[in-house]
């Protein structure tokens, strides 16, 4: 939403980043001390999901774009 508008550019590329880098690394830090194996494993797959579904929208937005 943020690279929607014309006008922030960079800038608002490199705030996007990082926000997604403190998410993950918050994340990560919560799901390390964990130490039941199907914990981290139920959290793997979680991630495995959330990059398939971006990989999928990826693919769509460049197959609607025409590119």
């Amino acid at each position: 939403m943020a690279l929607a508008r014309p006008g922030p550019g960079v800038i608002g590329l490199l705030g996007v980043t990082a926000a997604v880098f403190a998410l993950v690394a918050l994340t990560t830090s919560l799901v390390v001390p964990l130490r039941a194996v199907g914990a981290r494993v139920g959290v793997r797959v979680a991630g495995s999901w959330i990059a398939a579904i971006g990989l999928l929208l990826l693919g769509w937005g460049l197959r609607s774009s025409g590119a």
